[in-house]
């Protein structure tokens, strides 16, 4: 079997500069790793590893990927195949979906390991795609499909309304069957509505309890006959079927539960082989849970998200827009993907100025008051007088930089014994995110947030 470098040379050899249509050099391949993952490199660290002087760290897959990435783009690596055989000679392990996927999800259907998905099977289980391509969640995805492969017994992703947390869910589910990790899926969610572009609609499940979760177990798993007993037998069943399959279940929304923190508990304590995936606007501390705080875009990620989904749609008043006027809706929307879709879908009757002074006043239109309603209602009826005073006092600092605990607490006129717990019910309800810098630890809230503690709708609520 050749060595790595052996074959890091033979592949580099094949490559094309889109210029010259010469192989890369040692050189131009160190300057695109730069480019992928900000890491100085030189021709001499390219040239050791083709002479199998020094070697890539096993830990170091960002490096892996990236230079795979740069042979598949100029020509040098053109199959799943290719990518893992100069992996192998270097004893590192073959590339798993998210990796896969994020080079050339085509790759996908290349090999009889990562097998389609049956519809009748798996599929039937899953909601639709709201969206086309995952735009922006690599790094999340990623840490999900790890912690399946890790066994890991939660995973909880946290994030405002409208956020993307159910897409990234979604995607990882389907990137997780793909790659066999599981033998079903259960997914459930406990939404009672969701935003659609002509405002809110309502979902047929008011509530959901853990007898309910037991029941969507038993049919979603073809066990039928668990559905009629009492309780007790329901349980003991539902944990003997857990014991014996690997099962991926997903609650989604948990957040609109009266009783979350006891259905986790609940579930966590019959899983068995079973693994869970949670979404939820509200955060829930629990020692076999691990948290994924979801953000807004970066900008970039949101560039290309707006040109996405308006070529989608056929505005092309968004799709023909250049970057300056999408960097607008980004920073307007802080790279909230719900957001984005309504400022896209509001723009095929009206211009951009009047759509973003719509989204940051919420006056006018009772579609735009339902947006708000959509992603703030919930959890502003749950914060205590103390939290909804602390959370409107941030107003007062700028979105990028967020206030210190001591500012804020002095802007907020909540006494000091009461402020800490109030700033802390905010961070676990996804209202306020807290950032360390090298000096001081400091707090922001979103810009989506931030329209919203300046709106008419607070006073309405108040």
């Amino acid at each position: 079997m050749a060595h790595f470098g052996e074959k890091l040379r033979t592949l580099r050899g094949k490559t094309r500069h889109p210029q010259t249509q010469k192989p890369l050099t040692q050189q131009e391949i160190a300057d695109r790793l730069k480019g992928k993952i900000n890491i100085e490199y030189s021709h001499v660290t390219i040239s050791n590893w083709e002479r199998d002087v020094s070697q890539i760290r096993q830990d170091e897959r960002d490096l892996l990927i990236a230079l795979i990435e740069i042979l598949y783009e100029h020509q040098g690596i053109t199959s799943l195949e290719a990518a893992n055989e100069l992996l192998e000679a270097g004893h590192y392990r073959a590339l798993n979906v998210p990796e896969t996927s994020q080079i050339n999800s085509q790759w996908l259907n290349e090999t009889q390991e990562t097998p389609t998905i049956s519809p009748d099977t798996h599929t039937l289980n899953l909601p639709a795609k709201t969206y086309q391509d995952l735009i922006g969640r690599k790094a999340e995805l990623q840490q999900l499909f790890d912690g399946f492969e890790k066994k890991m017994p939660a995973a909880f992703i946290v994030g405002l309304g409208g956020i993307g947390k159910s897409a990234l869910a979604r995607e990882a589910v389907e990137q997780a069957l793909r790659a066999d990790l599981f033998e079903t899926v259960v997914w459930t969610s406990a939404k009672t509505e969701r935003f659609i572009d002509e405002g809110i609609e309502k979902i047929e499940r008011s509530s959901y309890s853990f007898d309910q979760l037991l029941n969507d177990i038993g049919r979603q798993c073809n066990r039928l006959e668990i559905l009629p007993l009492s309780p007790e037998e329901k349980r003991d069943a539902v944990k003997y079927l857990l014991s014996q399959t690997h099962i991926l279940i997903v609650l989604d929304n948990l957040e609109t539960v009266e009783q979350a923190r006891q259905l986790l508990d609940d579930i966590l304590d019959i899983r068995g082989k079973s693994q869970l995936l949670i979404t939820s606007r509200h955060f829930i501390d629990h020692p076999l849970v691990t948290q994924i705080r979801l953000g807004g875009f970066s900008q970039d990620q949101g560039i290309r998200f707006l040109r996405a989904e308006s070529k989608l749609k056929g505005i092309d008043a968004v799709t023909q827009a250049g970057e300056r006027t999408l960097k607008r809706i980004h920073d307007a929307t802080g790279g909230a993907p719900l957001a984005m879709k309504l400022v896209i879908g509001q723009m095929y009757w009206l211009p951009m100025d009047d759509v973003l002074r719509i989204l940051a006043d919420a006056k006018f239109e009772e579609q735009d008051r339902d947006f708000y309603r959509f992603v703030f209602k919930h959890s502003w009826e749950l914060l205590s007088l103390n939290a909804q005073k602390v959370l409107v006092s941030m107003s007062a600092f700028a979105v990028e930089d967020g206030g210190t605990g001591t500012s804020i607490l002095q802007v907020s006129r909540v006494d000091a014994p009461e402020f800490t717990p109030a700033l802390k019910l905010l961070i676990f309800m996804s209202l306020v995110d807290p950032s360390q810098n090298l000096q001081e630890k400091r707090y922001t809230i979103h810009q989506l947030t931030h329209y919203f503690v300046l709106s008419d709708i607070v006073k309405k609520w108040g």
